[in-house]
């Protein structure tokens, strides 16, 4: 029986993970979703958001759509739900922008409003 499941595990992998790729890269079209979804291990919006120089209400909205997707799970907290990322996104060829560091004149609003202007997004 064991050795049953083993291979319907082994044909569902192969035949699912083009699939999630295309979710991924479908789900996160910009370097700020991408740092995001990273960053979204069981940390609070808030901390997500300031990982990845997103808005918390933009994190917020990423999670439910990414709910629905299938490629985040709830994590129960006492406050509410924070998300987790079920899928590696480096694993389906997808790289993880680096997030600058601002200068000490810029906030993080601007050096994010920067680097989507500089991106084209």
């Amino acid at each position: 029986m064991i050795e049953l499941l083993e291979e319907l595990l082994k044909w569902t992998r192969v035949t699912a993970v083009p699939k999630v790729g295309e979710v991924l890269a479908a789900s996160l079209p910009t370097d700020q979703a991408k740092l995001a979804y990273y960053y979204s291990d069981g940390r609070s919006s808030r901390e997500v958001a300031q990982a990845s120089g997103c808005a918390q209400s933009s994190i917020v909205g990423y999670w439910k759509k990414w709910s629905r997707n299938g490629i985040v799970q709830p994590v129960a907290v006492q406050r509410g739900d924070r998300y987790k990322k079920v899928f590696d996104p480096i694993d389906f060829g997808i790289e993880i922008p680096k997030v600058a560091t601002p200068t000490p004149t810029q906030t993080p609003q601007s050096t994010s409003a920067q680097e989507s202007g500089a991106s084209g997004q």
